[in-house]
């Protein structure tokens, strides 16, 4: 019988089946909760769910000593980390080092492009989904808050959405001195004003940005899994940094696979950017629901799923296999296939652009478990609580833009996924 035990563990006993069973009551439960509540009071104004911070805080980040100095500060302390690494004899878990990144952002948002040790390298501005720790574009902002709450606005197509998030891109690189696509100037009407060619080349740019970094996040989670050897990891840590700097000046604009990472992990956070900019505290649930996810980052969160789930399987001998002694490739393998199944399952279930932010919550569960068990059962309570967050946000979404019954129906694709997900993950802990 598997039970809840270890150094770090709470005194709890409880059979796999029964944590399963608890597993899928919590996401069948809040599903069946939220169906009547949302029928009721479908809006969820984000203006009443935010408090914002002092003007002092926002002054603070946004001013430009601040933006030079912790890049710097970012590149000393990788550089610290990495000597700390060389005369090590032990194995070490990269894996880890995502867990980490997404503790960061979940608590803190999005800090990391901040202290990106890359920025201070290229001396390059953060361009990113959506710069969480600079003011937003408030007519963008409206938009998506009218697109958002208007269930006749939307219906699902998805080159409304992808040209809406690309175009707000836009705008965010002419704030920060981005010159990819031309010569710009600080306008913020610049994106109301733009033709449709330039949209249809902004979001082309964007999806191809995206599947870079999902393909560069893939290779760095493939070298992670393949090996635990301190000097390999330093190698691999440094090797990022010096081809970022590379890549960020031949191709200004260069998305960052981590920095992507983080802004999708920060879309839950507690800490964020509101409507008008201005830094605040916020409901996670109402911040992620009004956010818009291109679905080229599903890929980039998929990768991360599927590398938690692999590090569970060949880490630990899930399933009997003990994957990591079949040699360095055989990691590879599984992530590779793992890959494939998990962006097959969530293509089923985001049948609808607005969806994608549903699989956030499901990104931020697999994320904090990638280095394994970190507090048992608490990891797993938070591993199911982050399920129902996702099935919360699938609803709220659906219900914004459709009728009740037709809500119901449009999501229960992605209800199966999260279901399928929750039970998966948990089984995976617990064999590990």
């Amino acid at each position: 019988m598997a039970t809840l035990t270890g150094s770090w563990s709470l005194p709890i006993t409880v059979p796999l089946s029964v944590a399963l069973a608890c597993g899928a009551g919590a996401v069948i439960v809040t599903a069946a909760a939220l169906s009547g509540r949302a029928a009721r009071n479908p809006d969820m104004p984000a203006q009443r769910w935010s408090r914002p911070l002092p003007a002092t805080f926002g002054r603070v980040i946004a001013a430009r000593s601040t933006r030079a100095v912790l890049p710097v500060l970012g590149l000393i302390a990788t550089a610290a980390g990495c000597v700390a690494l060389v005369p090590r004899a032990t194995p070490v878990n990269g894996l880890a080092a995502l867990a980490a990144l997404t503790w960061v952002a979940l608590t803190a948002g999005p800090i990391y492009r901040l202290v990106n040790p890359v920025r201070a390298v290229t001396a390059a501005p953060p361009s990113v989904l959506a710069d969480s720790t600079a003011p937003v574009d408030r007519h963008a902002a409206a938009a998506a808050q009218a697109q958002a709450s208007d269930p006749h606005h939307a219906t699902g197509e998805a080159n409304n959405d992808r040209e809406g998030t690309a175009l707000a891109d836009h705008a965010r690189r002419h704030r920060h001195g981005d010159h990819r696509h031309g010569d710009h100037h600080d306008d913020p009407h610049t994106t109301a004003t733009a033709p449709l060619a330039d949209a249809t080349t902004a979001v082309t740019a964007f999806a191809a940005e995206l599947r870079y970094a999902s393909a560069w996040l893939f290779a760095l989670c493939a070298i992670l899994l393949s090996t635990q050897d301190p000097q390999v990891l330093t190698v691999t840590v440094a090797l990022h940094v010096v081809a970022q700097s590379g890549l960020a000046r031949w191709r200004p604009g260069t998305l960052d696979p981590l920095e992507v990472l983080s802004d999708l992990v920060a879309r839950i956070a507690p800490l964020g950017r509101d409507l008008e900019g201005r830094l605040a505290w916020r409901n996670p649930l109402v911040a992620v629901t009004h956010t818009n996810v291109p679905r080229g980052a599903v890929t980039l969160g998929a990768v991360v799923i599927a590398a938690s789930m692999t590090g569970a399987m060949t880490g630990r001998g899930a399933a009997g296999i003990d994957v990591a002694a079949l040699g360095t490739v055989a990691p590879v393998i599984v992530l590779a296939g793992t890959l494939a199944i998990v962006l097959a399952v969530l293509h089923l279930g985001v049948i609808r652009p607005f969806f994608a932010s549903a699989t956030v919550p499901l990104v931020v569960a697999y994320a904090t478990v990638a280095a394994g068990r970190w507090w048992p059962p608490v990891d797993l309570i938070t591993f199911v609580v982050l399920h129902t967050v996702a099935i919360a946000v699938l609803h709220r979404q659906a219900i914004a833009r459709h009728d009740l019954r037709t809500a119901r129906a449009v999501q229960l694709p992605m209800r199966v996924v999260v279901m399928l997900s929750v039970l998966t993950g948990l089984t995976l802990l617990w064999a590990s």
